[in-house]
Formats: structure tokens, C-alpha cells, sequence
């Protein structure tokens, strides 16, 4: 089973080698970015996403190596969200607001999201490209958040996304 999580996502490994005709004396873990560690027990942060591989390597007192130990890693990282309307301001309600929103997700890593809306007046809702009616005059913050399969997570507020002022002669 791969370890799964958000960057930064700290990753401990516990060497369960066991010894041949003599005692392990070193230790090599490469953590499929490019880094290694060479404690006996490791840890690693990884800053980036991707789907890796971490892999062992122990060598012992005769100079006999071995590279048995093999776990995949997928790391993911916070979707980029970004929300727009055509429809921010009006005089009296109600005001039909169709949002759209964008989400990048990790490359490579994970292509599923949901979205979750707070739209500043009580409501919620979930869902790509929604459309909301405001029924009583105010300004209100949207607020978006989105969540990958990983549970990698981003939210953004818009402050005063939505104004909805009667005119004053």
C-alpha cells in the first residue's frame, strides 16, 4: 500500500533488514527525489509531489550488499484554485451570480477534486461552475475551498466578491 500525503509530508521507514553471515554495517535509503539518508531508521520531508519510489540498500561487515526493500510514495500538493463572475454588482435583489472556478491539481498525481462553497449569506454548495442567488441586499465574501484525493487542501476568500447596494438619489 503506497504512503499517501500533502506536502510537506514527513515520511519515517524502519530498516527490518535482517543480518546474513555478518552484522549490516551501512545503510543507503534513496527517497526517489534525488535525496538519501544513511541512518539506520530514517526520515524524510517531501517538498514536492509526485509518485515515488524509496528503496534500501544495506550493506554488511564482507562487503555483501543488499537492496530488498521497496515502498511507493505519493505525494500531492494544494490545488491552485482561482474563482471569477461577470456578475459582481447590482442594485436589488435578487441577483443571479454565475461563478466559475478553476482548479489545477498535482501534475501526474491526482486529477480528482471537489469543491466547497461558502457564498457569504448563509448558503453553501458543492460543485464546479455553480450559480447562486442573492435575495437581500449586502456585501458578501465567497470563500472556496478545494480538496484533492490526496485530502491535499486550499481556500480561497473573496472579500466583497458580491455587492448588492440600492440606489441612493
Amino acid at each position: 500500500t503506497p504512503l499517501t500525503g500533502c506536502t510537506p509530508f514527513d515520511v519515517s521507514l524502519r530498516d527490518l533488514s535482517t543480518q546474513g553471515d555478518a552484522p549490516i554495517t551501512s545503510w543507503l535509503w534513496y527517497w526517489g527525489d534525488g535525496q538519501t539518508s544513511t541512518e539506520q531508521n530514517a526520515s524524510h520531508t517531501y517538498l514536492n509531489s509526485g509518485l515515488l519510489t524509496v528503496s534500501l540498500r544495506v550493506t554488511d561487515a564482507n562487503g555483501c550488499i543488499g537492496e530488498h526493500f521497496s515502498q511507493m510514495v505519493n505525494v500531492s500538493s494544494a490545488p491552485v484554485l482561482s474563482v471569477t463572475t461577470e456578475v459582481d454588482q447590482w442594485c436589488e435583489p435578487p441577483l443571479l451570480v454565475p461563478f466559475e472556478s478553476r482548479v489545477t491539481t498535482a501534475a501526474n498525481v491526482s486529477s480528482g477534486y471537489t469543491l466547497t462553497w461558502n457564498f457569504g449569506d448563509g448558503q453553501t454548495g458543492t460543485g464546479d461552475n455553480l450559480t447562486h442567488s442573492y435575495n437581500s441586499h449586502g456585501h458578501f465574501d465567497v470563500s472556496v475551498t478545494a480538496t484533492d484525493n490526496y485530502g491535499c487542501s486550499t481556500t480561497q476568500v473573496y472579500s466583497d466578491m458580491i455587492s448588492i447596494d440600492a440606489l441612493v438619489p
